[in-house]
């Protein structure tokens, strides 16, 4: 008898592999008869372009999800987002879009504003020109050939208008005819996991850097998500990368060698509520371990539990600052010759040179100095982003928000992340990074819940 229920079950779980296997190869079969022809219309002075390979994510997902279907919670997810469109009439319908090959995506100037397109594979023309509708609130255009689909959305910053005639025009004329440029070549890798490649012309990382051009991939291995690329600048000053004291690791720590003068004037604009200006930051060094909320009869204080240097571009006394009367009545704190206190809780500050200070909650930060090529570097546990302690029915309705949800998700499954930009000659830098996985968590089941969680895919 146990023989036979050996038997029984070995046959079964045979069974089981064969069919899955099967399942897999035919779509595998399936995902590689795909015709890849929008790259040909990607605009020439596009600044930035991303190509999703559909056919990469497919493939993995349905190898996640049904090969290694240990995770039930996914199923669920899956299932109640089904049962959620049916439930709600939503209709499923055929837009005559090939997702199973690439999709392409890229951003270009036009006129005041900025042009964001979507170019995709076609299995029908017709349901794709029937189907694909505009929203009241955006200006859109819609264009398409017999194999290629044109979604172009216009944005400007101060919401004025374009002409509907004008920017139909831009969308047929960029499927008119074809092109063959520098980016097309950088983006077609394919190559097993390598599921997104980025190209990106101009300063992304602002003035700082002056980058001229950047190529990055992202790909998937066991346990982790990983993207390496290339960086290239015009000439960057050879002092601008210095940094008199980074922090030892600990927590989430990011430490930037680079601080645009753009974030520098947004933060500026953000605390305009002082009286006194803030100094322009060139560089900073971050130690982060979670927030903690401080009821106040005003309302509430929010307080981070965090070190960090912060290098500015002349002279600044850390001290003299705090010292404003209108400032610490602003942020209702106290302060003595090192530290500021906002009820119960202490932050140490320090000067370290004349244009460089220290604030945070250990009185004697930890050093460590690392190359001065390395121009950015992140690295840690996600965990200490949300971390909210003392929040009460703040935190419990941030847990009501499904974005904060899906966050809290996946930074509980990850065990780190790891991200750098690294000066290898002059005018080239490296980049790489990593987000890894706990050995139980799958990376592309994370990031399905995710999407799903965080309601992405509604």
């Amino acid at each position: 008898m146990r023989f036979s229920r050996s038997l029984l079950r070995f046959l079964s779980f045979s069974i089981l592999l064969m069919a899955s296997w099967f399942i897999f190869q035919f779509a595998r079969t399936i995902l590689s008869e795909t015709q890849n022809g929008n790259l040909s219309f990607v605009p020439a002075d596009a600044t930035f372009v991303m190509r999703i390979d559909g056919r990469q994510l497919a493939e993995t997902a349905l190898f996640s999800i049904v090969m290694d279907s240990k995770d039930e919670e996914i199923i669920r997810l899956i299932e109640r987002t089904f049962k959620n469109k049916v439930t709600d009439n939503k209709e499923f319908k055929n837009t005559g879009i090939n997702f199973l090959s690439d999709v392409v995506i890229f951003k270009m100037d036009y006129q005041e504003g900025i042009v964001n397109g979507v170019l995709v594979n076609l299995t029908n023309q017709r349901l794709f020109d029937k189907n694909i509708t505009a929203s009241d609130q955006e200006q859109h255009a819609f264009s398409s050939t017999e194999n290629v689909g044109l979604i172009l959305t216009y944005s400007a910053k101060n919401k004025e208008k374009v002409s509907a005639k004008g920017l139909q025009k831009l969308a047929d004329s960029i499927l008119q005819s074809k092109t063959t440029h520098k980016v097309q070549q950088l983006i077609a890798n394919r190559e097993e996991g390598k599921f997104t490649e980025v190209f990106i012309k101009g300063n992304f990382l602002g003035n700082a850097l002056s980058s001229s051009e950047s190529s990055i991939v992202f790909e998937q291995k066991a346990q982790s998500f990983l993207l390496h690329g290339d960086l290239s600048m015009n000439d960057p000053e050879s002092d601008s990368h210095k940094l008199s004291h980074q922090l030892a690791e600990k927590g989430f720590h990011i430490t930037s060698r680079v601080f645009s003068k753009e974030i520098s004037d947004s933060l500026g604009r953000l605390l305009s509520f002082m009286d006194k200006p803030i100094p322009e930051i060139t560089a900073f060094s971050l130690n982060y371990e979670g927030t903690k909320i401080i009821n106040h009869t005003s309302g509430f204080f929010v307080v981070p539990n965090m070190e960090m240097v912060i290098q500015c571009a002349n002279p600044f006394s850390i001290q003299s600052f705090l010292k404003e009367s209108s400032i610490s009545a602003q942020l209702d704190y106290q302060i003595t010759d090192n530290t500021v206190q906002f009820q119960d809780e202490v932050l140490y500050y320090k000067q370290l040179s004349s244009n460089s200070f220290y604030i945070g909650s250990a009185e004697q930060p930890v050093f460590k100095q690392r190359s001065e090529n390395e121009l950015l570097h992140i690295s840690g546990k996600l965990n200490p982003l949300l971390n909210i302690q003392g929040g009460g029915m703040m935190t419990a309705f941030l847990e009501m928000i499904p974005i904060f949800k899906a966050c809290k998700g996946i930074s509980n499954h990850s065990e780190r992340i790891q991200f750098d930009i690294v000066e290898k000659e002059r005018n080239k830098a490296e980049i790489r990074g990593e987000l890894l996985f706990k050995k139980e968590y799958s990376p592309m089941n994370e990031i399905l819940k995710f999407i799903l969680i965080s309601q992405m895919a509604n």
